[in-house]
Parts: C-alpha cells; structure tokens; sequence
C-alpha cells in the first residue's frame, strides 16, 4: 500500500433532476424547499470541499439524468464545477445508473479539471503534487442500468495512493481481490461502510434524502489517505431532515386521542431538534374503528391539517413539522397462513412475494390499453426493498381485512 498522503472529498447520488417526494400531498408552503434542497445540499458539498482544501472531489455516480434535468441542473452544476477549478480542485466523475457520459450534450463541454470516467473500460487519472504521483484514482462509469462487474479493475502498476471508484451493489469479497488504499462506492443513498481495516471501502450516501423513507443524516465523505491507512469522516449537507415517529394507540383511541399525542410528541421533539427543518411521518400502531379511518389518504390529510398552524410562508429552520400519517400493519397470526381458504391462499401469495425480493410485480397485465397505461405503472412502481416489504404488509392486512369479514363489522360499528 502507499505510503502518500492526500485528503479529498467524496460524494455520490446527488440527483439534480428530482425533487423531494414520498407524500400523498404537499403543502404549499414547503413545495418550493422540495424543489431547491437537492441544489442545497449539493451546494453545501461543494462548500465543503473548498471550507476542508482538499485535494480533489471525486463523484461516485448518479449526480443528474442528462436526459431529465432540464437547464437548471446542468447550469448549477457546471457553476459549481467553476468554483472547484478557482480554488485548484480537481474533480473525478464516475457515471452512475442515470448519468451516463456517453449522454452528455457534446456542445456543452466539461472543463479541463472535470476527469470523467469512461464507460467502455477502466481509466486511470493521476493526481499529482509539485509533479510527483500522489494518488492514482481508478474507476469506469456505468452505461445505463449495466452492472459493473469490477474484472478489468487492475491497480498493480499504481503510483501514489491508490483510489477506486465504482457504482453499483458490491460485497467485500469482491472489492477486497484488489489492493486498494479506498474504494469510492456509489449507488446507495444512506451512507454505509463495506469494510473498514488499514484499507477501506465505503458509500457516502447522497446528501440529501428525498423521502421519508430516508432518514437520517446525509451528506458526503473526507476521507484521508496516509502511511497506506484510510479514514474517512462524514459531513453532513442536507437541507431538510426526515424523520419517522413510532406511536402506539389503544384500541379504543379515537381521532383526538391521535391528535393529541402528535401534538405532545411534536412538543418534544421541537424542544430536542438542532437539525433544521425536519418533516414527521407518524407510523401510527392501532386497531379498531381509528385504523380503518386511517386507511384513508384523505382522512389522513385532515388530521394533519387540523393539528398544523396555517402558513403563509416557509417554516423556521429548526422547525418540527407533521407532513405524514401511516397506519403500520397489524402482526398477523402464523395460523392465518395455514388456512385452506381464499384469505390463506392470498396471504400465502404475499409472503412468497416478500420472501423473494427479486420477484417481480407484473402490474400492467391488470391495466386496460389506454393513453396513462405507462405512467399508471410507473406510479406504482417500487424504489427500494423497504418501500417493496412496507406496500407487501399493507396489501396482507388490507387483504386479512377484505376476505375475513371484518369489513362489514368495522362498517357498521363506525355508522
């Protein structure tokens, strides 16, 4: 391993051409900070770089679709790259599943500092320092949703510290075949280390999250390379938190009972938030006449309505604000899946789906011919295995509910 020492910053999943999303609605007053905290977050990257004077910026994939982004994108993120070339850093791109550079417009050209990785086969860049070899940055993007298998990656003849740069879904048998100093991984948007010894191989995440679902914090990597041993430290970048809140109901709550322990709790996590803006989903736990309410997107709507003050304008930085409510599934009895009847055979259906997560929803075949077909499906598509196993749970109960007869009971006791 080498024994150079360069310090540089990684970053990866930026996604200049979406938007936050994930909610059934969103309020007026926060639509325009959906749209800017990608830009945000990947400004606050960018600061980072020149606040930390490192050495060069590597971009590990996904920072925007080419072909979606729109001028807004490609605008800011040459700006940034102008920034980058004044304060002397360089950048090193690898493409992701959504940034091939064979799509980049061949009339806007990328500056002279902006190394992009080639699709066709591994490239090596050299990083040099007073003319002497520092690091040796290795790395191939991805064309399009193609695996990277990581064959062709080959570092012997490397001078320097030796650097790799990869997107994709990789274990630490396989990156560890290769002597390298850092393997750069893109294609996760929570950060994440692969293995962490004298080498190290890590995904940084994307610096911001763009549902619900991603919680936590995001932003990018610092990472330092010396005497051959690697360490890395996370920054974070984001502009909006997300944040999920379990709350458990008694079977007898009703729609107040629910309101007040959202507000209550929302009191506690104000007093306990130096985040910034954080955005509440209320995973609520209950049965009975409440759960059956909550099955309801617009019902759902109405209780956050109720519980939140009216605005005019964007909320305090450090704001706490309710933005979701999710009913969690009820645990169902193994013995229900056993049954010889039409709800075991469906619920037998579920978990198989469940069980195998590269089983694939062929939606379409229930959708008639028409003019929305395509963006039919593609609304119900699944992003992530989370979000697959959560809508897997939801269809199970709502199917305990349809085929055991409850319906009708939990009908009549709510008229």
């Amino acid at each position: 391993m080498s024994t150079h020492s360069v310090r540089f910053l990684h970053a990866s999943d930026l996604h200049l051409e979406l938007t936050l999303g994930g909610l059934t609605s969103v309020p007026a007053w926060l639509r325009d900070d959906f749209i800017d905290a990608p830009f945000k977050a990947a400004e606050n990257v960018f600061n980072t770089a020149i606040n930390e004077n490192v050495d060069f910026v590597i971009l590990a994939g996904d920072v925007l679709d080419i072909e979606t982004a729109g001028p807004r994108a490609i605008d800011f993120l040459l700006s940034q790259f102008d920034r980058m070339r004044e304060h002397k850093v360089k950048v090193y791109w690898c493409g992701g599943v959504v940034d091939d550079p064979d799509l980049w417009p061949v009339e806007i050209a990328l500056p002279k500092h902006v190394h992009v990785f080639p699709t066709n086969a591994p490239k090596a860049f050299e990083f040099k320092r007073r003319d002497r070899v520092m690091a040796t940055i290795l790395g191939q993007s991805r064309r399009g949703a193609d695996e990277n298998r990581l064959t062709a990656y080959s570092m012997a003849a490397a001078s320097g510290a030796k650097i790799a740069v990869a997107h994709g879904n990789f274990d630490k048998h396989t990156l560890q075949k290769h002597p390298v100093d850092y393997w750069a991984l893109g294609g996760e948007h929570n950060s994440a280390t692969v293995y962490q010894e004298q080498s190290a191989a890590r995904y940084c995440g994307s610096p911001q999250g763009f549902s619900p679902d991603e919680t936590g914090q995001h932003g990018c990597s610092i990472v330092a390379i010396e005497h051959g041993r690697a360490s890395a430290r996370d920054v974070t970048t984001q502009a909006i938190n997300w944040h999920r809140e379990p709350l458990q109901l008694a079977a007898d709550s009703t729609r107040k009972d629910l309101e007040q322990s959202i507000l209550n709790q929302s009191q506690h996590l104000q007093a306990n938030n130096r985040s910034g803006l954080t955005l509440v989903t209320w995973d609520v736990s209950c049965s009975g006449p409440l759960a059956n309410d909550l099955r309801n997107d617009r019902m759902c709507e109405t209780i956050l309505a109720s519980i939140s003050q009216k605005r005019d304008g964007r909320p305090n930085d450090n704001e706490v604000v309710s933005v979701a409510i999710e009913l969690e599934p009820q645990l169902i009895a193994d013995g229900k899946f056993e049954e010889e009847t039409i709800l075991g055979d469906f619920l037998r259906t579920v978990r198989e789906y469940e069980q195998d997560p590269n089983r694939i929803f062929d939606l379409a075949e229930y959708l008639p011919e028409t003019t929305v077909r395509h963006e039919v499906v593609s609304a119900l598509s699944m992003s992530s295995p989370t979000e697959r196993t959560k809508m897997l749970r939801r269809v199970a109960a709502l199917g305990m509910e349809l085929l055991s007869g409850e319906t009708e009971s939990l009908q009549h006791h709510t008229q």
